[in-house]
């Protein structure tokens, strides 16, 4: 079985708590940190606000640029107690997918 829970979980205790509830459920776990400069988020959200194709809006929604600030100032930030897969957020998608599917296959 496999989950996707897409989401910003940004507090320890709350990733520590589905880490349990995936053991728990003998299932395996970890965690998808994207780590990308707060400068790169902004521009990418900045940009968001021009796309004018519908399909994409559907996929890139603009969002506030307090929203960002607000979620980098709560992030407890991922810690050597936690299973992370991290990926380079400046990295191109192509680049990043080839990461991840790297984990997939060897876990």
């Amino acid at each position: 079985m496999s989950v996707i829970l897409d989401a910003n979980i940004n507090r320890y205790t709350h990733r520590i708590s589905f880490s349990k509830f995936a053991k728990k459920a003998n299932v395996s776990y970890i965690l998808i940190y994207m780590k990308t400069p707060i400068e790169v988020a902004e521009t990418r959200l900045i940009k968001r606000k021009g796309i004018k194709n519908t399909e994409k809006k559907k996929y890139y929604k603009p969002i506030d640029l307090s929203v960002l600030h607000t979620l980098k100032n709560e992030m407890e930030y991922p810690t050597n107690k936690e299973s992370v897969l991290e990926i380079d957020g400046l990295k191109s998608y192509p680049e990043q997918l080839k990461v991840f599917r790297k984990w997939l296959k060897n876990s």
